[in-house]
């Protein structure tokens, strides 16, 4: 049995209507998102996590939310902020077999140019090895891509990675 039918089963059982659940599930999960600023470390999400799920979470007679949300030593670890000194720049060849939320790959336009050139028309091909490495480096992202490329082949790299059917969202960087 997959999820979709244990969930339908559940909601029959409970006599729930799907189309009023939901809104509510998406409302509660984005008032449960870390936020530092807000939040300021993970004690202090935690005490607003309780607070979200007291107004929304129907507690059992006796019980209280900090007895169902306990707090979990794990969660410093979780939401600890991210320090931008932890960012390393690798090579590609490094990266390999691993994988990251977010990878960012440097290009020339001499590389991109020759890559696009080789996927295209199928040469030069000298040009294979390029795109062997850019396709290493930008499968090793897991939710997020960035491909920095100068402007003079932006376009054309966006629309062969949209040729794929993924989506590309265009960003020009002045530089000084």
């Amino acid at each position: 049995m997959h999820f979709g039918s244990l969930r339908r089963q559940y909601l029959n059982e409970e006599e729930l209507d799907e189309t009023l659940w939901r809104p509510t599930v998406v409302l509660v999960i984005k008032e449960l998102r870390f936020v530092l600023d807000e939040h300021v470390n993970a004690k202090g999400w935690h005490k607003h996590a309780k607070s979200v799920m007291e107004r929304h979470v129907s507690i059992p007679e006796g019980e209280s939310i900090s007895v169902l949300l306990k707090w979990n030593k794990d969660l410093e670890s979780v939401l600890k902020p991210f320090e931008m000194n932890q960012l390393r720049p690798r090579t590609i060849h490094s990266v390999k077999g691993e994988e990251f939320s977010a990878v960012c790959v440097v290009t020339t336009a001499q590389t991109v140019k020759g890559v696009l050139d080789f996927l295209e028309k199928g040469e030069p091909v000298n040009r294979a090895e390029d795109a062997r490495k850019l396709y290493v480096g930008a499968s090793r992202a897991k939710r997020l891509l960035v491909l920095a490329t100068p402007k003079s082949q932006a376009n054309r790299l966006a629309s062969q990675i949209g040729m794929l059917g993924a989506r590309t969202n265009m960003i020009e960087i002045e530089s000084d």
